[in-house]
């Protein structure tokens, strides 16, 4: 896991960085969560076939389900666990909800001030 530096923009303010923790997922570690998500999904299909009608659905159903998000969660190579820093508006630092597969660039409100941030990565200054 490491921590990058993201910059957090709003209109009308200075920008400030935010402190990112970030886990990089290798191609190992991306199978293992693709799996993990479709692995039941398969499941479901194999069951779902002994089911009169329902298999109609069922199975087509789960297939493409479990491919879509199984290969979802492969290409993703990172998450981000936490953002934290002042806000540019109010100055207040706090946490920030962001999805675990949030790309950048991303605009969130402050849970503070409710002003919308756009929160980007700082190219210049990323640690590892």
């Amino acid at each position: 896991m490491g921590e990058r530096v993201i910059s957090a923009e709003t209109y009308g303010a200075e920008p400030t960085e935010l402190r990112a923790e970030v886990e990089e997922f290798g191609r190992s570690a991306r199978l293992g969560r693709a799996l993990k998500v479709a692995g039941p999904l398969l499941m479901g299909a194999a069951v779902s076939l002994f089911i009169p009608v329902w298999h109609l659905l069922g199975v087509p159903g789960f297939l493409v389900a479990s491919a879509i998000l199984g290969a979802r969660k492969y290409r993703q190579t990172r998450a981000i666990e936490r953002v934290a820093g002042p806000c540019p508006a109010c100055k207040s630092d706090q946490p920030y909800p962001v999805a675990e597969d949030t790309g950048f660039p991303v605009s969130i409100p402050c849970p503070a001030c409710g002003e919308f941030l756009k929160l980007d990565e700082s190219q210049s200054s990323q640690k590892a």
